[in-house]
């Protein structure tokens, strides 16, 4: 998990948008937070390389997203769909 951590970290650096949220690793999970809570949770999918994403839908419960793809697309496409991004505005 370490390795696939320090790259999410490189990954989320790259992404302006996304440079003040952290990324942690639990339980085989990575989770996007802010201030230490977490709003996106990327999970591994049975092909390798491929990621799930979830998000904590009005601070009351995980929903799923319908999107998977590299740890770089799932990113992308939290850039690109700030509304999951709650904390902001």
């Amino acid at each position: 998990m370490d390795e696939r951590l320090e790259k999410a970290r490189r990954l989320l650096a790259d992404r302006p948008s996304l440079k003040e949220f952290e990324i942690y690793a639990q339980e085989g999970e990575l989770h996007l937070a802010k201030d230490g809570e977490s709003f996106i949770r990327l999970i591994p999918a049975d092909e390798p390389g491929v990621w799930r994403m979830e998000y904590f839908k009005n601070v009351e419960e995980w929903q799923v997203v319908d999107f998977s793809g590299r740890l770089e697309d799932c990113l992308d496409y939290l850039v690109d769909y700030p509304h999951y991004r709650f904390w902001e505005g």
